[in-house]
């Protein structure tokens, strides 16, 4: 119970900063200088931005329902660790934070703090998951190391990222390849056949999100013209980094929810069947409304030169009316994934 308290009040703490991020994110999205890029390639830079928002809107939903599952029904204390991990890792997941950093400094150490508590809990979920114990043991002085790292970081802007012209980044993937490794170690060596069948997708997602990782982080430190803005590179580099990234991101945390309802991982309850509809629903009808209202003022701004109230509750009462069958084939959906195991 205190650990699902103390989870609790993490992320609360967090989602303050978040969604003090958020416009901003928005904001950044819609004014970026890809824009520029975009029309000189053919592209309606009001399409792409909606589907970028779109696309993390739903996968940070995704996140939170994954998280909401495991904090609410898992009766472990693994499960508020691993809960808080991906309501957090959810949070940093787009470049809300970023953006919130750059358009206001005084935000700086809040955002390093939930990016950080993100980076350090995400760590301990790769080299403890799903026994909630180290495999191998020295992923836990692996851990300490460099969650000291990350809390000095706060503290000491010479430690920071931008700071070390890359060296942290890639110190980062590193860790982080270790601690995936950890996972194929548990996986092939010290889990049984039935824990292998348990955790399979959990891992091939990790595995796909690794490599995801590393074509958000790396290219900018070996090719610089994908970081000029308004050029080509920067524009494709950008719509890839941010849809690569974001649904493999997203693969993760629905592995992981619907792993952990179906084979009782982290003893969370299998009867959630209904909270699972809702929730998906919720990120889908999010994700659908921040893209068809983003294309729409988009649209109203270059027509008209301002923002529009009434077409956002146009857009509202559109989506509304696509609920219903929308809420018919997800409930299809995860009935169906929920007695796959039973049938």
């Amino acid at each position: 119970m205190r650990a699902r308290a103390a989870a609790v009040v993490t992320i609360a703490l967090a989602a303050i900063v978040f969604l003090r991020a958020v416009p901003e994110w928005i904001d950044s999205t819609v004014r970026s200088p890809d824009a520029t890029a975009a029309a000189a390639l053919g592209f309606s830079w009001a399409v792409v931005a909606a589907v970028l928002l779109a696309v993390g809107t739903a996968a940070v939903i995704a996140y939170g329902v994954a998280a909401g599952i495991v904090l609410w029904r898992g009766e472990r204390a693994h499960a508020a660790v691993v809960g808080t991990a991906l309501a957090l890792v959810g949070f940093g997941l787009t470049d809300a934070l970023a953006a919130l950093r750059a358009a206001d400094p005084a935000w700086t150490v809040p955002v390093l703090a939930v990016g950080n508590a993100a980076n350090a809990l995400a760590l301990a979920v790769l080299l403890t998951f799903p026994t909630g114990r180290f495999v191998p043991r020295w992923g836990a002085p692996l851990l300490v190391a460099w969650t000291g790292y990350l809390c000095a970081m706060l503290a000491v802007p010479g430690l920071r990222w931008e700071a070390l012209d890359g060296i942290a980044i890639l110190a980062e993937l590193a860790v982080f390849a270790i601690a995936v490794g950890a996972q194929c170690y548990r996986y092939a060596r010290r889990s049984t056949t039935a824990d292998r069948r348990r955790t399979k997708w959990i891992l091939w997602a990790f595995l796909v999100m690794f490599p995801a990782a590393v074509v958000r982080d790396v290219p900018p430190l070996i090719f610089p013209t994908v970081t000029q803005a308004g050029t080509v590179d920067r524009f494709a580099f950008d719509v890839i980094r941010v849809l690569y990234w974001d649904v493999a991101a997203a693969v993760v945390a629905l592995a992981i929810a619907l792993s952990v309802v179906r084979n009782h991982l982290l003893d969370v309850d299998i009867v959630i069947g209904h909270t699972i509809v809702v929730t998906t629903l919720t990120a889908l009808v999010a994700g659908i409304f921040t893209g068809v209202s983003a294309i729409t003022n988009w649209v109203i701004l270059a027509v008209t030169g301002q923002h529009s109230e009434v077409a956002n509750i146009i857009v509202a009462v559109l989506v509304a009316v696509a609920i219903a069958p929308l809420r018919r084939v997800v409930r299809q959906r995860v009935d169906r994934v929920l007695t796959a195991r039973a049938a």
